[in-house]
């Protein structure tokens, strides 16, 4: 006796068609489908919709230990707390207790008196009840067609008709199956699940209209404040594991890339130091990413960190222009301040030029006019706001760091960093 499971996927027309975005249409059908009676469990989410493929969702809390039927209790009150955090949605487990069933329960005396043993029992009644196949047959259009033998379907739709159930003996004595064996009903797991060797349940779920890293943050506190049996653990593991993972590899490739800028633009200045003054402009976009996307209400993502690597390495630019305008410019004999002045005059213009062109070129992906380009967007504007901030700060900031290291460097006698 199993639970019936279905699937129903729904098209919906694109975003420019309808008015609801398809997790307020999802929203809508959840509270529809909570009304009906007798569903255990149902989930409603997008189809894709994890960031990562091996991951079953976005959530998934993975409880393990030695004793399953612990382990169940464990996810029951861990499902309650979960449910319970902001931004949470379709929260269940990933397998569930209420499956109904049958335990035959054979006489031993009985059996070994006609000669039987569980084996043949268990054989023939489910020959009867399954059927069996005797032969196959051919026909024009198909070949190789099974033939099975079973009980008629009115003859096995019940715990009686299932006792009913003829038992053939090696002594050639035919019995029912009430009388060498009794039934009981009891429910079950319909699945079993293991990790290492041990036992283990999944609690699953899907964020919604809320940081995923502020849900994740509330539900490891929830789970350090949990208490958990000897020998049994209860971790979140997948697509926050993976993206943990994946934010080291960005942090490593955004400080090779930092590396590697000012390693190519120390032979080009014949300095030390300078480079370091032309880098200053990399933090200055964090000024100018953080309220671009609060105005567009995106959230710090993989694609936000992918803009932020792209600024690291064009942002420098306006500082090289202006860097490089002054130090010419002091080769000439010209003094600090009006070598600082005439840079900002002269190339105020190119700079403006070339951070407006590079905003006027992300608009259209940050302003998601095209189908799909919601996915990205988060890029676009971390590109937008950054350079932004970074080219108008640029113009101040850098000729102050410029002049602060040249007085420094002139009162200490620091020439071996030129």
């Amino acid at each position: 006796m199993g639970t019936n499971q279905g699937m129903i996927t729904v098209n919906l027309n694109n975003r420019t068609q309808r008015n609801e975005t398809i997790w307020e249409f999802q929203e809508r059908l959840r509270k529809k489908i909570t009304k009906i009676p007798d569903i255990k469990r149902f989930v409603v989410k997008e189809k894709g919709g994890t960031a990562i493929g091996t991951s079953p969702a976005p959530l998934d809390i993975k409880i393990s230990g030695p004793d399953q039927e612990i382990l169940y209790t464990m996810a029951l009150g861990l499902e309650e707390k979960i449910k319970e955090v902001e931004g949470t949605t379709n929260v269940y487990k990933s397998f569930d207790m209420n499956n109904k069933q049958l335990n035959i329960k054979t006489n031993e005396q009985r059996i070994i008196e006609l000669g039987l043993n569980n084996r043949v029992i268990a054989s023939q009644v489910y020959s009867s009840i399954e059927g069996l196949k005797n032969t196959t047959m051919n026909l024009d259009e198909a070949k190789n067609i099974d033939i099975t033998v079973s009980y008629r379907d009115d003859y096995r739709e019940s715990v009686d008709d299932l006792l009913d159930v003829a038992i053939q003996s090696p002594l050639g004595i035919k019995v029912p199956l009430r009388e060498v064996a009794s039934i009981d009903i009891t429910k079950r797991f319909n699945i079993i699940t293991k990790d290492n060797l041990e036992y283990n349940i999944d609690i699953l779920g899907y964020t919604h209209d809320r940081p995923f890293s502020h849900i994740t943050k509330d539900i490891n506190k929830i789970l350090d404040n949990y208490p958990l049996p000897t020998g049994y653990s209860a971790k979140l593991t997948g697509e926050q594991e993976a993206l943990s993972d994946s934010m080291k590899d960005m942090l490593m490739l955004l400080s090779m890339a930092i590396i590697f800028v000012y390693l190519i633009l120390v032979p080009q200045f014949k300095s030390f130091l300078h480079p370091i003054t032309i880098m200053s402009a990399i933090p200055l976009v964090i000024i100018g990413i953080a309220p671009a996307l609060a105005l567009a209400n995106k959230y710090i993502s993989m694609p936000v960190l992918l803009g932020f690597i792209l600024l690291a390495g064009t942002v420098v630019n306006n500082s090289i222009l202006l860097i490089g305008y002054i130090q010419d410019k002091r080769k000439e004999g010209m003094n600090i301040e009006e070598a600082i002045v005439g840079a900002i005059r002269t190339r105020f213009r190119p700079i403006m030029m070339t951070a407006l062109s590079d905003v006027v070129g992300m608009l259209p992906l940050a302003l998601q006019l095209a189908l799909g380009s919601e996915r990205f967007s988060p890029l676009a504007i971390a590109v937008i706001g950054g350079m932004l901030s970074a080219t108008f700060l640029t113009i101040i900031i850098i000729p102050l760091i410029y002049a602060s290291f040249e007085d420094i460097k002139e009162k200490l006698g620091l020439k071996a960093l030129e």
